[in-house]
């Protein structure tokens, strides 16, 4: 919602404008006071968003064991499966554990999972990310026909 406001207002993404949002009546000062978003906040983060890379695997014995599975019914645990995050003030690095499907190219998906991870980290909480490991622990070949969208 604040992008779509700041994007109607003209503003860049980064300038969001809280006032936009402020309901009638509201002081117009800004409130002061700290954020802190948990590692495990973060880390659920970037493990919805490896999901989101077509070639990581989604079903398979070695899934559950390396990044989880994809049913959003799954505890915070299994999202958070594989994914370990460290956070500071305004930086994030990760160390990633997956497994990618069969046929797909482990370099390219690897990169895009970075690429998305970085951005939807980026996109959520504002924090920069500095670094991203990733382990490959397996191939699925259990079933070849299912994908992430």
């Amino acid at each position: 919602m604040a992008e779509t406001t700041a994007r109607t207002r003209g503003l860049e993404r980064d300038e969001y404008d809280p006032a936009a949002e402020r309901p009638a009546g509201m002081p117009t000062e800004q409130v002061g006071g700290r954020l802190v978003i948990k590692n495990d906040v973060v880390a659920k983060i970037a493990g919805m968003a490896a999901r989101e890379v077509e070639g990581v695997a989604t079903s398979g014995r070695g899934i559950r064991d390396a990044i989880g599975s994809v049913n959003p019914t799954d505890s915070d645990a299994d999202v958070k499966k594989g994914i370990k995050a460290e956070v500071g003030e305004r930086q994030a690095a990760f160390d990633i554990t997956l497994v990618v499907d069969y046929g797909y190219n482990i370099p390219h998906v690897v990169s895009e999972v970075r690429q998305k991870v970085a951005m939807r980290v980026q996109e959520m909480t504002g924090l920069e990310t500095t670094e991203i490991n990733i382990e490959v622990t397996d191939v699925n070949i259990q079933d070849r026909t299912q994908r992430v969208a």
